[in-house]
């Protein structure tokens, strides 16, 4: 099992170095990252080379900086997919995508065997738009019926102009090929032939492309929709195989910590979200101790 690792990080650069070596060492795996183009520099670029032990990683060229809500997100995931489809060395079984902030809960021969034996096209959270119980207000309609530009002006003046349109009666045009919108979490794994069919898609429907540049948080909506429309729709699961905590606060999501560590170990889940070293490493090492001594099945 070959996984291609899209990892997209913003900050704690040693973090992200612990999490490359724990997902690459010992395995044929390989991490890609996109490092935001706020902290896409030089000296951050050797501080990876310095810690990274396992040297399985490639930096990707043309950094974007990346605005939550914004497309630049989107811009960010497909850079890390197409830079990991031309891997010479490589041909990738799945791609998964990842930020700097998670960490396996499940060592490496776990994961191989768990995606081998349920052979899934794609591992995806989704659920048909609108959806009431997702997503608070309309069910997630307002990000899609108005013109958001989140990446030129910000959420704040973004969310003023549509408020305009809605005085104004404006909508959107639906673009043609999409029958149904799905939504749901932005942490997916695909397999190659997904992926594939993702960067086809992409390259060869410039209508729905551009559709997305102007809907809010479409990192929760763009793939969703693609892979949902498509023949592999009935070929996946509806499972991002990630333990997120949205419910216990104060951060939403939980920035997990020690206390935790019993309900990450025993969770189904193979990756977890969202961890900070500065807000408690002792999670962090206690969790990277349990996966590296975990006796092989």
């Amino acid at each position: 099992m070959r996984i291609a690792y899209l990892i997209l990080a913003h900050r704690n650069i040693s973090q992200l170095s612990t999490l490359i070596d724990l997902l690459t060492t010992d395995t044929d795996n390989f991490c890609f990252i996109h490092l935001d183009a706020k902290i896409a520099n030089n000296r951050v670029k050797d501080l990876v080379a310095n810690k990274v032990t396992s040297g399985k990683y490639k930096i990707i060229k043309n950094a974007i900086d990346v605005k939550w809500g914004g497309f630049s997100m989107i811009e960010a995931s497909l850079h890390l997919i197409k830079g990991a489809l031309k891997h010479k060395k490589i041909d990738f079984d799945y791609f998964a995508l990842l930020s700097g902030m998670d960490l396996p809960i499940k060592d490496n021969n776990y994961i191989d065997k768990y995606l081998i034996s349920n052979s899934g096209e794609y591992y995806l959270e989704n659920f048909k738009i609108p959806n009431y119980d997702q997503w608070s207000g309309d069910g997630g309609k307002n990000r899609l019926e108005h013109y958001w530009f989140v990446d030129e002006l910000g959420i704040k003046e973004s969310t003023r102009l549509v408020k305009c349109q809605k005085d104004m009666g404006l909508k959107r045009e639906m673009p043609r090929y999409v029958r149904q919108f799905y939504g749901g979490s932005q942490w997916w794994t695909i397999s190659r032939r997904c992926a594939e069919f993702v960067m086809d898609f992409v390259n060869n429907n410039a209508e729905v492309y551009e559709f997305f540049k102007r809907c809010l948080i479409p990192d929760e909506l763009f793939f969703h929709t693609i892979i949902m429309n498509s023949r592999f729709a009935s070929r996946g699961y509806n499972n991002n195989l990630r333990c997120i905590d949205w419910a216990s606060g104060p951060e939403f999501p939980k920035v997990f910590d020690i206390s935790d560590f019993d309900f990450l170990i025993t969770h189904a889940a193979l990756y977890a979200r969202k961890f900070d070293i500065l807000h408690d490493a002792d999670i962090m090492a206690k969790i990277i101790n349990h996966i590296k001594n975990r006796p092989r099945e």
